[in-house]
């Protein structure tokens, strides 16, 4: 206040009183951090979903591959020894008719067959000998590849023992000798039956019915009838065979 004012009216300020300074005006804005974040990583969900979906599909793929591997042995035997049946049946015929007893030598045998029941006299049987390569020839094949891969690995995969294969060899053709005995039974009974008399011929119609009435007149056992000489002669002939193969 002035000296001598007046109480009574208004206040006047005092020049010396004023601020003589103003208060500094800011020259530098706040500094603003513009670092960039680093980018989100991609939803944690979808990519487990896709890891899982690639995964499960890939497992499909190698068991279905699997199963063809193990299956592909006995398919591919199977089918070779039944084209090779279906070429040779004729001969396989003649062989027999020769065996039981009938003269003339191979063409001499076939002629007659020919001349006196038809050309399809040399196909008798054909039925039971596809049966027979089906079951015996796919047993033999699909179970010594498996055989010889199991003793591949046991020899962490190196040569195997001559030994070895013929171990593999043996057990593949009693096996698989076991396995196809009906067939072959059906076989040999339908190729002798025209060289018997006739109250004697069993008149089979074809391989299913063959093994139906041997079930039915001579039990099951009567399937497995030469069974014994039939199994050593496959394990002898498969053990030098496929042992050195």
């Amino acid at each position: 206040w002035r000296a001598g004012s007046s109480c009574l009216g208004p206040p006047r300020l005092d020049a010396s009183a004023r601020p003589t300074a103003r208060p500094p005006r800011m020259t530098s804005r706040p500094e603003i951090s513009l670092t960039r974040r680093s980018p989100l990583p991609p939803p944690t969900l979808t990519v487990l979903t896709h890891t899982h979906v690639y995964f499960i599909d890939t497992l499909t793929m190698a068991s279905e591959k699997t199963a063809w591997q193990h299956a592909k042995p006995f398919v591919n035997g199977g089918l070779s020894g039944m084209l090779s049946t279906a070429v040779i049946q004729p001969i396989d015929m003649v062989k027999v008719r020769l065996q039981l007893g009938d003269t003339g030598g191979p063409f001499g045998v076939a002629s007659n067959m020919i001349k006196t029941q038809g050309f399809g006299s040399l196909y008798r049987g054909l039925s039971a000998g596809l049966l027979r390569q089906a079951t015996y020839t796919t047993a033999r094949l699909g179970i010594y590849n498996n055989l010889s891969t199991m003793a591949t690995e046991y020899n962490g995969g190196g040569a195997v023992p001559l030994w070895q294969k013929a171990a593999c060899g043996l057990t593949a053709g009693g096996l698989g000798a076991l396995v196809g005995t009906p067939a072959d039974l059906t076989l040999l009974r339908m190729q002798a039956d025209t060289s018997l008399p006739p109250e004697q011929r069993r008149n089979y119609k074809g391989v299913g019915d063959a093994l139906i009435r041997i079930v039915r007149e001579e039990g099951v056992a009567g399937l497995f009838t030469g069974a014994t000489p039939t199994v050593v002669r496959a394990m002898a002939l498969n053990m030098g065979m496929l042992a050195t193969n």
